[in-house]
């Protein structure tokens, strides 16, 4: 938690060529008020944070419990199984220990048709996607425009 924040806070290093202060614009202006504005997302990723999700949500800079949907299904030994009691029951104790302590849960959505399902167990923190697969999917309709073109041109 430390390194995301700026002394006296915390330890994180200072650059100011970044994009978040454009580029040194105005680093004073950035770094007076960093600190007050970061958001600290700590991922749930492994099982072995599972049992202190109580403790982690109570730490002083932890605003989000995010889970790695992928990442954890694979550490509770049942990839991609999302349906899974194990994973389920994971989800569950996440939106619940952040709740317990004033915070919030957070999820990464492949698909936005689990929006729903994800909001009805008290994520508020859904983010879908990913930059690859916004990278794919917009390959997949160029090649797929393309095929199309191609079909219905007079060759």
């Amino acid at each position: 938690i430390s390194t995301m924040y700026y002394p006296p806070m915390g330890s994180r290093g200072l650059a100011k060529m970044i994009r978040c202060n454009g580029f040194a614009a105005d680093p004073n202006g950035y770094f007076s008020a960093a600190n007050d504005e970061l958001i600290g997302i700590i991922q749930i990723e492994h099982r072995d944070i599972l049992p202190h999700l109580e403790k982690v949500a109570a730490l002083s800079g932890v605003d989000i419990l995010f889970i790695g949907p992928a990442d954890l299904s694979l550490s509770l030994g049942i990839p991609g199984q999302m349906d899974h009691p194990l994973f389920v029951e994971a989800l569950e104790n996440t939106v619940t220990a952040a709740k317990n302590q004033g915070k919030h849960a957070g999820i990464l959505i492949m698909n936005t048709n689990l929006f729903d399902q994800y909001y009805q167990m008290g994520f508020r923190f859904i983010a879908a996607g990913s930059d690859m697969s916004y990278v794919r999917n917009g390959a997949i309709s160029t090649i797929q425009a393309m095929r199309d073109k191609i079909t219905n041109s007079e060759f």
